[in-house]
């Protein structure tokens, strides 16, 4: 988690997401990797209404961009801290550059979500995760 001048710096790149999300997934249009972000999307706001509803917590979503265009497709916040960034991929790509960045300048917890992964590893300290698993660990 970040605190202190990090917090101030990151707090620059932490926005609300621009993005839509369908809770009628027909309505997503595009390829499987945008329906699946949707997916996930969707799963993070039920588990973020969880912490709100059930344990009265502070939590957002949120997104990371930067005027260099680094994003991050998902910040977790919990009080106005950044507790995890996660990256959302459909199949077994190498690790997000930019969740590499982010994870790195603020040393911030980061997950690399990923529909279609053959094996869980740890790159830099980064989570390489399938989906199912993710998810699983959700309060939903």
């Amino acid at each position: 988690m970040c605190d202190g001048l990090a917090a101030s710096n990151i707090a620059r790149s932490l926005l609300k997401s621009p993005e839509i999300y369908f809770f009628d997934t027909e309505l997503v249009k595009g390829d499987e990797g945008i329906k699946f972000e949707n997916f996930v999307a969707l799963s993070l706001l039920k588990h973020i209404h969880s912490k709100i509803d059930y344990q009265a917590k502070n939590y957002s979503l949120k997104f990371l961009h930067t005027k260099e265009k680094k994003e991050v497709d998902f910040a977790i916040s919990h009080d106005k801290k950044v507790e995890k960034i996660i990256e959302v991929k459909l199949k077994n790509h190498t690790m997000s550059s930019s969740l590499r960045f982010f994870h790195e300048k603020y040393q911030i917890p980061a997950v690399q979500v990923v529909k279609d992964l053959k094996k869980k590893r740890i790159e830099g300290g980064i989570e390489i995760v399938h989906s199912k698993k993710n998810l699983e660990s959700l309060d939903l």
